[in-house]
């Protein structure tokens, strides 16, 4: 007569014998090798070249968990002078990390011309101390102009953000 633990322990390797079972317990192991070893999670970010406005999302696994949108203060005053406006993103980095956190790969897209006076407190100045004719100008400069006059439009409008602070 076999005892309990005897016909357990049959059962259990008679179950590792098994084609579907060792395929199975093969396939999670290499999923799990998988996670471990690649990089699961892109942390990403956009930047939209004629206001400003900043996205960042993550991914996991491909797909996207969380996105958040910093609505710069030329797009307000974009959208209430238009009623609407299209963002045009254009990608600033991919940081692909591990399940654990840890940096695997960094990709770095070309700023744009903007990006010195991207979403934040600047960008705020400087459209609150623009009159809407000199926000059309630095728009249309931003839309057609070359890389040089883009350039110089930013710095421009930097300046005039900055005096807004210095008159405080």
């Amino acid at each position: 007569m076999t005892s309990a633990p005897d016909q357990d322990s049959k059962h259990v390797n008679r179950a590792f014998r098994s084609p579907r079972t060792t395929i199975l317990a093969g396939v999670l192991a290499l999923g799990l090798l998988a996670v471990v070893t690649t990089s699961p999670r892109h942390d990403l970010g956009w930047i939209d070249p004629l206001t400003g406005s900043l996205k960042y999302q993550t991914r996991w696994l491909g797909f996207p968990t969380t996105t958040a949108l910093e609505q710069s203060a030329i797009e307000k005053w974009l959208v209430r002078r238009d009623g609407q406006y299209s963002n045009r993103w254009v990608c600033l980095y991919d940081t692909s990390k591990k399940t654990w956190g840890q940096p695997t790969l960094f990709a770095c897209g070309r700023a744009p011309e903007i990006y010195d006076l991207r979403a934040g407190s600047l960008n705020d100045a400087f459209a609150h101390r623009a009159s809407d004719l000199q926000m059309d100008a630095f728009l249309h400069i931003m839309q057609v102009g070359s890389e040089a006059e883009k350039c110089t439009a930013v710095q421009t409008a930097i300046q005039k953000a900055i005096k807004g602070y210095a008159q405080r």
